[in-house]
């Protein structure tokens, strides 16, 4: 367990243009205790944020109204998304209602202000021949994840093709490209499924995700933990590594408690942000 932030971990501020005195000490978060979870809202007037995404550091102001980041999307205080590289920002074709956005292997999830999730772009994965191709995820999104969703979370670029999306009931639901294929241990193996634990089929008040590293934060402060974590990167042939995994559940420490408030899944490790302001970290 180490106290320390690892790059992969996606770093998001939204500060209001309209506040004059400091914002320090910053409050602990809170989690909602009671069902059911309220549709979030976006930001009437944001200032800036900043984020690490897979390839690149990015800061990004959009006319002031920037109110939340996501690798390389953003999506302003009017509910659209938009793409950012070297400078300039692109409208995305999706809804310009969204509330929220996760993005990641060339797709970009997001949550409509009716609760309904949409997905946009491609998936770019290996086939089991060992070659790769684009897949279009917008039409895998399953119908219970249509409406009374108060937050999506997107597995990132690596192996990619899964989501998880968190109901205002309390129930988390997820869903993935079928046959999906990974490189490890110099061989072509398909990925093995997770399913999602009887502990996180209700009384869930937030989710976070990474690769297949899944967590989930129940009312009652319980971290519930699922999929795997890469702990470590093994040499291979050709000059290819591949990685080696622990059971997410398993390297969740007791330290972790029944008392957090906030979590961050990354594909190597975890975070919680416990009751007292303390932060607990695990994995590599």
């Amino acid at each position: 367990m180490k106290k320390r932030f690892l790059p992969f971990l996606a770093i998001a501020a939204c500060l209001s243009s309209a506040v004059a005195q400091s914002p320090f000490p910053l409050p602990v978060p809170t989690r909602p205790t009671s069902f059911p979870l309220p549709i979030p809202t976006r930001p009437a007037n944001t200032g800036y944020a900043i984020a690490l995404g897979s390839t690149t550091a990015l800061t990004a102001r959009e006319q002031g109204t920037l109110c939340l980041i996501s690798g390389e999307v953003v999506l302003n205080s009017a509910g659209q998304a938009f793409s950012v590289s070297g400078g300039q920002t692109i409208a995305l074709l999706m809804p310009t209602d969204l509330v929220r956005i996760s993005y990641g292997n060339s797709s970009l999830a997001g949550l409509r202000a009716n609760g309904e999730v949409v997905v946009a772009g491609s998936e770019y994965l290996v086939n089991s021949d060992g070659n790769s191709s684009y897949v279009d995820p917008s039409g895998l999104v399953p119908a219970n994840a249509k409406e009374s969703v108060v937050d999506v979370a997107h597995g990132g670029n690596y192996p990619g093709g899964k989501w998880l999306a968190l109901t205002r009931s309390g129930e988390v639901i997820s869903w993935e490209i079928p046959d999906r294929y990974e490189y490890i241990n110099n061989f072509n193996q398909p990925i093995p499924h997770y399913p999602i634990p009887a502990d996180a089929k209700s009384g869930i008040v937030a989710i976070s995700m990474a690769g297949e590293h899944c967590l989930a934060l129940k009312s009652s402060g319980q971290v519930i933990a699922w999929g795997r974590v890469a702990i470590a990167s093994i040499p291979g042939m050709f000059g290819q590594n591949s990685l080696e995994f622990a059971d997410a559940n398993s390297i969740l420490p007791q330290e972790v408690g029944s008392d957090v408030v906030a979590i961050a899944a990354g594909p190597h490790n975890g975070i919680a942000i416990k009751q007292d302001g303390s932060l607990v970290q695990w994995g590599k």
